[in-house]
């Protein structure tokens, strides 16, 4: 659906009373943008445009959550970069494991010396890990990093933000195969656009999923063999540089005891990199809550996501449809996702990035009695 059309859906959705209203509408949510009226939706436009995102010390993830980062630069001296993170360390101002690496994909060429890749330590939802990330960031532009198109910006989640639940997992690959389209939106982040690069170290798989799923009846079940099944699959269908990548999971090894590997993970390889803090948590926070979110949804929410599946593309999407505005789907993934009014409202200050595209939502608006603006 193009943007325009995301519209004229959008506004019209209050006055239509038919079934497929009733599929979208979840009031078990704790706010469901799909069900506002036209002027709570303009008010909604009014809250992303003065939203100004301001790092938190927690998102309120579960204690056993564990995460960490890799920022991409260019620009910065590797070696200036690595010896003040050494000497903050040794301070005490930074925790031990954060490094700096070569990263070839970004420091290629006559100057081998300028950019690579600052890796985290393992993080959890901590006050300290959300002041370390800010410091790593100030740090970089402090020192003339900078991001370009070849910069990406990778999430690892342990692997116990899903357990060992095969129902779980099956929603993970569920809603990537359902929202992949509005996720690398969103992971555009600082940049607007995507990487040059995005194609070839993340390369997107909702078509792979629904082609090889479809061929099968989901006969998995509970329990660690089906949870190895559905993992193997997955891996033989969309190993590689894809946008989400399991890392260093094999399962031909005993699961119970994968989450006790500290390189076991969840890897989300589509964001582009960031040196600000808020970007990061932004994106942390989306793709931990989206991860989370699959440990349970509703009847409803279950509902929309077997809807959105089936109405799925029976050709593979081009490139460029992955950057377009699709609102329905974006407020569709908010209402699954998010619970509380502020996070839908930091997600979608990210999604619709430009102004440009903000303009657009006013303009479309203005159509029922709003001045543009503020």
């Amino acid at each position: 659906m193009d943007f325009k059309k995301a519209m004229m859906r959008l506004l019209q959705l209050d006055k239509q009373k038919i079934v497929e209203k009733e599929d979208i509408n979840m009031p078990d949510c704790a706010v469901s943008i799909l069900s506002w009226k036209a002027k709570e939706r303009r008010e909604l436009i009014k809250k992303i445009r003065r939203n100004r995102y301001d790092l938190k010390t927690s998102l309120g993830f579960p204690e056993e959550v564990t995460f960490g980062i890799e920022i991409e630069f260019v620009r910065a001296s590797r070696a200036r970069v690595d010896e003040v993170i050494e000497r903050q360390k040794g301070k005490g101002e930074l925790s031990d494991g954060w490094k700096v690496v070569d990263e070839r994909t970004v420091n290629h060429g006559k100057y081998l010396e300028l950019g690579g890749e600052v890796v985290s330590p393992i993080l959890t939802d901590d006050p300290n890990s959300w002041v370390e990330i800010e410091k790593i960031c100030e740090l970089l532009k402090k020192y003339n990093a900078g991001i370009n198109e070849k910069c990406g910006g990778h999430i690892h989640f342990g692997y116990q933000i899903l357990g060992l639940s095969t129902n779980a997992w099956k929603r993970m690959f569920q809603m990537w195969r359902a929202y992949e389209d509005v996720l690398y939106k969103f992971s555009a982040g600082d940049m607007c656009m995507p990487r040059k690069a995005v194609y070839s170290y993340a390369k997107p798989i909702a078509h792979e999923l629904r082609t090889n799923y479809n061929k099968r009846k989901d006969g998995y079940g509970e329990g660690l063999s089906g949870l190895s099944k559905l993992i193997a699959d997955y891996i033989n269908e969309c190993d590689g540089a894809v946008g989400l990548n399991l890392y260093n999971i094999n399962p031909s090894q005993n699961l119970q005891n994968i989450a006790n590997e500290k390189k076991t993970t969840i890897e989300l390889r589509c964001p582009n990199s960031s040196i600000n803090a808020q970007t990061w948590q932004n994106n942390i926070k989306t793709f931990g809550l989206m991860l989370l979110a699959c440990r349970s949804l509703t009847a409803k929410q279950e509902k929309v996501l077997k809807r959105r599946l089936l109405e799925m593309p029976k050709s593979e999407s081009r490139p460029e449809e992955y950057y377009k505005i699709n609102l329905e789907k974006a407020f569709e993934f908010c209402d699954i996702v998010f619970e509380d009014e502020g996070d839908k409202i930091d997600f979608l200050t990210q999604y619709l990035r430009t102004d440009q595209e903000i303009d657009l939502l006013g303009v479309e608006f203005r159509g029922e009695g709003e001045e543009h603006g503020e």
